[in-house]
Formats: structure tokens, C-alpha cells, sequence
């Protein structure tokens, strides 16, 4: 009677774990997949002239040097240098905001504009600013869609996820300098600027109503003591809903023993102010390998297919899809980085 009496009981409750957990999974797996959609069509608008550049030139009358320093050089600075410093100014205001949704939907609209308006340009200069609006979103979706990665994942998953993150921007750099080499030479360089656009502004409408906002803080600085994968999904799913991420009946002394606990296997919360950041030695080796690893970068995305069109007569698609393959294995690079990245951090890091 007891067995019986016990199985009774457990199967409704198992199915009930089994139900809530499906659906947790289902609410991360549905977020991620916004979150992939939303960087690689942030990203693919990054080098959507590139392979059209002395097309361009030709129709705003620039002599060969002029084309080198005007759309290679000025409307790349448009790009980054307003992207960098946005990037800094719309994280902070990430940090501060209700919905980072909300902020992401902005995004996506003013890439969007900025497309739909390059497209539409009469002038260098008209051009110019079109970009520099192209450089706000793909500055500012960087640190949003990272801050809402590591409120959707806990740390074992967050850089592994980042290398996917990071997969999906490639993607969708590479797919839209493919779009405009294929679609550029037949239809013109402003054509491939108006599938992008309208795909924008119909993601960012889709991203507000659709992409649900996790809590801030939902995973914590990882998994805590004791819990299993299971309580840590219905966890974030607690926290798509709203709800406090605990139960009523938790027993006092058990909740303070796994707090100490974890006090003392976990480390100590990651800082938020700039001066403590400053202080940590990878942030510097970060920085030593990133900014210098940027220049030939921006070189190569901005005046390769057009040096091999222009200086070698490699047809605008050839020319292009050389630029893919140098994509394509940054993107191998991006992906074998972030599981790397996971396991060594797996490998060596306390779990909370």
C-alpha cells in the first residue's frame, strides 16, 4: 500500500517537473533563437557596400583617391567611430533600463532607417550620415544582446552561448556582403540596402512583441549550491513569469547553509565601475589583443573585394566571395573559441 500510495503521488508530480521544464527550455530555446535572428541582421548591413565601392564612386563622380578616402575611409569612420562610443553610452543606459527589449526593437529600427536610408542617398554626404545611424546599431546591439545572454544562461553555458552569439553575427556579416556582391552588380549598389532594411524594421516590430525580457540577475553568478539544471531552468522560467525564483516553503536553515555555502565555494560578484575594471588583468589583455587586432581587420573588410575587383579585374562576385572565405573561417574561429573558452572555465571555475 505504501509503494503503491508513493508512486501515486510521484507520477503527477513528475510530470508536473517534466511539464515546467519543457516549457523553461522552450522559453531559452525561443529567446536564443530571437537573440541569433536579432545580432546577425544587426551585423549583416556592416559591409554592405564593400563590394560595390567604385560603383558607388562612379555615381557620386569621386576620382580613385577620393573613393579610397572618402568611402573607404570616411564611412568606415562613420561606422566605428560612432559605434565604439555608442556602444559605451547604450550599455550604460542597458545597465539602467526597465526593458532592454525595448532597447534592442530601437536598435534594430534605426539600422533599419539607416539601410533604407543609404539606399535612398542623393550625396557623399547624405550617405555618410546614413552610415553613421548603420554604426549606432551595430555598436549598441553588441552590449545589449551580451547583457541579455548572461541573464538567460548561467556562467557554465554564458561563454559557449557568446561563441554562438558571436557565430551568428559572422553569419550575418558575411551573408550580407554575399547579398551585395551577388545582387550589386545587376541591380545596382544601393539594392541590397532594402531587403536588409525592411528585414530590420519588420524584426524590430516582431523583437518588442515577441522576445521575452529575463530578469536581471535571473542566473546569478552562477549555478547555486546544490541545485540541480532542472531548478535552474524553472528558475529562468520563474523569471520570464515574473515570479521570485524560490518556493514558499523553503526551509530557513537550509536556504542559510546553501548561502554560506556558496559564499565560500563561489567568487565574489564581477564589478561594475570602471576604475575596478581597470584593475583586472585579463580586461587588459583583452584590450592589448582587441584594439590592435581591429585595424587590419577594418582593412581588410573595407578595401579587399574592391582592391581585388578595381586593381586585378576579379569580377565584383569572385572578388566577394574571396571576402566570404575569410569570413567563413573567422566564424570557425568564433565558434571553436567560446566552447573552448566554456570548458576551460568549467574545468577550473567553483560552481555556485
Amino acid at each position: 500500500f505504501f509503494l503503491q500510495s508513493t508512486d501515486s503521488t510521484a507520477a503527477p508530480l513528475m510530470a508536473s517537473v517534466m511539464r515546467t521544464t519543457v516549457a523553461s527550455h522552450s522559453h531559452q530555446s525561443a529567446a536564443v533563437t530571437w537573440l541569433l535572428l536579432t545580432s546577425a541582421l544587426i551585423q549583416s548591413d556592416q559591409n554592405l557596400l564593400a563590394p560595390n565601392l567604385s560603383a558607388c564612386a562612379q555615381e557620386f563622380a569621386l576620382t580613385p583617391q577620393e573613393k579610397d578616402e572618402k568611402l573607404g575611409g570616411l564611412l568606415a569612420a562613420a561606422l566605428f567611430l560612432v559605434g565604439a562610443p555608442a556602444a559605451l553610452l547604450i550599455g550604460a543606459a542597458a545597465d539602467g533600463a526597465a526593458r532592454r527589449i525595448d532597447l534592442l526593437a530601437l536598435l534594430l529600427l534605426l539600422g533599419g532607417l539607416g539601410c533604407l536610408g543609404s539606399s535612398l542617398a542623393g550625396s557623399f554626404w547624405q550617405l555618410f550620415a546614413a552610415r553613421a545611424l548603420t554604426g549606432v546599431s551595430l555598436g549598441g546591439g553588441l552590449p545589449v544582446t551580451y547583457s541579455l545572454v548572461g541573464d538567460i544562461f548561467e556562467p557554465s553555458e554564458r561563454a559557449s552561448q557568446s561563441g554562438r552569439l558571436g557565430l551568428a553575427m559572422s553569419l550575418g556579416g558575411m551573408t550580407g556582403q554575399l547579398l551585395a556582391g551577388l545582387l550589386g552588380p545587376r541591380l545596382g549598389w544601393r539594392a541590397p540596402f532594402v531587403p536588409i532594411g525592411g528585414l530590420m524594421l519588420l524584426l524590430a516590430a516582431s523583437v518588442r512583441r515577441l522576445l521575452p525580457e529575463p530578469v536581471r540577475g535571473r542566473a546569478g553568478v552562477g549555478r547555486r549550491h546544490g541545485a540541480t539544471r532542472e531548478e535552474e531552468s524553472d528558475r529562468f522560467l520563474d523569471g520570464l513569469e515574473g515570479g521570485d525564483g524560490g518556493s514558499d516553503d523553503q526551509e530557513p536553515d537550509s536556504s542559510a547553509a546553501s548561502a554560506g555555502s556558496a559564499a565560500r565555494s563561489c567568487p565574489p560578484t564581477p564589478p561594475t565601475r570602471w576604475g575596478d575594471l581597470l584593475r583586472i588583468p585579463t580586461v587588459w589583455l583583452l584590450l592589448l589583443q582587441g584594439v590592435p587586432g581591429c585595424i587590419p581587420w577594418g582593412v581588410i573588410s573595407a578595401f579587399l573585394p574592391d582592391f581585388l575587383h578595381a586593381e586585378h579585374g576579379l569580377p565584383v562576385q569572385q572578388a566577394t566571395l574571396v571576402m566570404t572565405a575569410f569570413s567563413a573561417g573567422g566564424m570557425g574561429g568564433t565558434l571553436v573559441g567560446g566552447e573552448a573558452g566554456q570548458r576551460l572555465y568549467n574545468a577550473s571555475s567553483p560552481r555556485c
